[in-house]
């Protein structure tokens, strides 16, 4: 299973928002508080020095080979016949700011990202 795994401490500003970024995307995470002395030390000793530490736990070999490559997908649209989403635009520049979740922004990159690699099997 892909799970986070994030290092904290209490009264930790960006430790909140970070857990609470992983809970609006739905993401399933470990949180490992660091509360003593001892948690603290072993901490500093491995080369950390702020809070939050996060990871991405993934697994063993099958999982990721389940990470990187996904589910083969066992049908074949026509690519023709679908658009690719476009990303709102954002920012100072294009002179429209839509806010939109995290959540959204995953679901339309790994729309894009699938219509690409149907696009790259369809010209095989």
């Amino acid at each position: 299973m892909i799970k986070y795994i994030i290092y904290t401490q209490k009264n930790c500003i960006y430790c909140a928002e970070a857990k609470s970024l992983l809970d609006e995307a739905g993401e399933v995470y470990e949180e490992r508080e660091l509360d003593t002395a001892e948690k603290v030390r072993r901490f500093k000793n491995a080369g950390h020095k702020t809070v939050p530490q996060i990871f991405l736990h993934i697994g063993g070999f099958h999982e990721l080979e389940d990470y990187f490559f996904g589910e083969e997908i066992s049908f074949k649209p026509d690519i023709k016949l679908v658009d690719k989403p476009e990303l709102p635009k954002i920012g100072a520049i294009s002179g429209d700011k839509k806010v939109i979740s995290f959540a959204e922004k995953r679901a339309i990159v790994k729309g894009r990202k699938l219509l690409d690699k149907l696009e790259k099997k369809d010209d095989e």
